[in-house]
């Protein structure tokens, strides 16, 4: 089963792992920034999770116009006036996606993060479905 929960700082090292595996070394945010956007933002920061193992995650960040935040930046700083949520960073490990349906596998962890921001309900706890069978 897929279950989303928030991510905290102990998280990093998984965050940092999946990172890692899904992007090249230009792309890849240090800890210090990272953690400066979770501490700011946790609310809005998600990982997915299937059978307790982090497969992917979500880092969305309240901002406004004028506090768009940089990469590598060690500082993220929320402001008063943030009225948008940017979605700053979305990764599923590549492990995930490994096997006949790993497109479909991939848009359903997606799918569920993105789920999560745009519901206010608790987090989602969903099957990760194919068009024809329950993906494990």
């Amino acid at each position: 089963m897929l279950h989303i929960r928030t991510a905290t700082l102990h998280d990093l090292p998984l965050i940092s792992s999946i990172q890692a595996a899904c992007y090249a070394a230009e792309f890849i945010e240090d800890d210090i920034a990272f953690a400066s956007k979770l501490q700011q933002a946790a609310p809005t920061c998600w990982l997915a999770c299937v059978d307790q193992h982090v497969v992917a995650y979500l880092i969305c960040l309240p901002v406004s116009p004028a506090n768009f935040p940089q990469l590598n930046a060690t500082e993220f700083c929320l402001t008063p006036d943030a009225n948008m949520l940017y979605l700053h960073d979305l990764a599923v490990h590549p492990d995930h996606r490994i096997g006949r349906n790993d497109r479909a596998r991939a848009d359903r962890v997606q799918l569920a993060l993105l789920h999560r921001v745009l519901s206010p309900a608790e987090p989602p706890v969903l099957p990760i479905l194919s068009s024809d069978k329950e993906l494990t």
